[in-house]
């Protein structure tokens, strides 16, 4: 099993569907979780029976990795995805060594891929991570700002939400002026 990075600071290198080869399965659990170390077992026990080049489990502390569960919209532990030639499956099946091996073999065939749309890998899923991780990186420079300079708090947070808000004014005019300057190139 393999564990993600559990840092908000350091965050998990940016997936895509072609990383994920041919039957990956993805954990994303609180791994404090009862129900996480009940299911722990037979995953292990999945594992021990395909090959690496078949299966690879990913455990991830949605706790930690905010940005990974938003994009993956985890409501619930322990929330279990397939991904299999590129496409994301929810599993919403018993929790089995025998369910799981029907699932990648054949079950994956009539189960219900997430769009593109919805996807982790697709836009709506970038941009739910995108607005974890900044919201998480606020977090941290109101934190840094508050123990290094020793600001209250509430001054910490609203220098944090400034500074953010000019960089995405910044941002938001380098797009309009990209937007208007390719306009302008395709016109003429």
């Amino acid at each position: 099993m393999t564990l993600a990075p559990a840092s908000t600071r350091h965050p998990t290198p940016e997936p895509t569907p072609e990383d994920c080869g041919n039957l990956r399965v993805t954990l994303t659990p609180h791994l404090r979780c009862r129900h996480c170390e009940a299911l722990n077992p037979h995953l292990q026990q999945l594992v021990g029976e395909v090959s690496r080049d078949e299966l690879t489990v990913a455990k991830i502390d949605a706790t930690e990795e905010r940005a990974l569960a938003t994009r993956f919209s985890i409501r619930a532990y322990p929330t279990l995805f397939f991904l299999i030639d590129g496409r994301v499956y929810p599993y919403h099946h018993p929790r089995t060594v025998e369910a799981f091996r029907g699932f990648l073999s054949q079950g994956h065939k009539e189960a219900q891929a997430l769009s593109m749309l919805s996807s982790p890998f697709g836009p709506v899923g970038r941009a739910r991570a995108l607005v974890s991780t900044v919201g998480q990186r606020l977090v941290n420079l109101s934190e840094w700002m508050e123990k290094e300079y020793e600001i209250p708090k509430e001054i910490a947070v609203g220098l944090a939400v400034l500074a953010t808000s000019f960089v995405a004014v910044i941002l938001l005019v380098l797009f309009i002026w990209a937007s208007l300057e390719y306009d302008k190139r395709k016109r003429d």
